[in-house]
């Protein structure tokens, strides 16, 4: 499992131009499930989510996570898993089939709700998504389970 997380100011999504998720001051996080990714990867993403120290204390260092009233902006992006190895047109072959990352995704929703408490404001599975952000520092993350677990 692959995400990649942004600090924002602010976000957004929109579906067939209808805004269906924002928030402010925030993280914006896309989600790329991989084959033969399991409980334990979205469980470890959760808690590098739910714990990552990005925002700046009265010191001006990262060592604040996210307050539990803000809302996390999650986005699934199976182009995470695109390879540019070889040629110039992406290699998907890593990512899951979209009916098991879907199961995935909404587990990975449900255990940041549930079990850390987590507002979430989501873009939808598989659609075409306008996404819109404000990114602050920039202060962009990436996180792979691969090698970890």
């Amino acid at each position: 499992m692959r995400i990649v997380i942004q600090r924002i100011l602010s976000g957004s999504i929109k579906v067939e131009e209808k805004t269906i998720a924002q928030t402010q001051k925030s993280l914006a996080v896309f989600v790329g499930i991989e084959k033969d990714d399991e409980e334990k990867d979205l469980k470890l993403i959760a808690k590098k989510i739910d714990g990552l120290r990005v925002f700046e204390d009265d010191a001006g260092k990262m060592s604040l996570s996210l307050e539990p009233e803000l809302p996390l902006l999650l986005i699934p992006q199976f182009t995470l898993l695109g390879s540019l190895n070889k040629g110039f047109r992406p290699d998907f072959t890593k990512a899951e089939a979209p009916s098991t990352a879907k199961a995935m995704y909404e587990q990975l929703l449900d255990v940041l709700k549930n079990e850390y408490k987590r507002k979430i404001e989501t873009g939808w599975f598989a659609a075409d998504m306008k996404v819109s952000l404000e990114i602050d520092g920039p202060v962009t993350l990436i996180f792979d389970t691969r090698g970890v677990l």
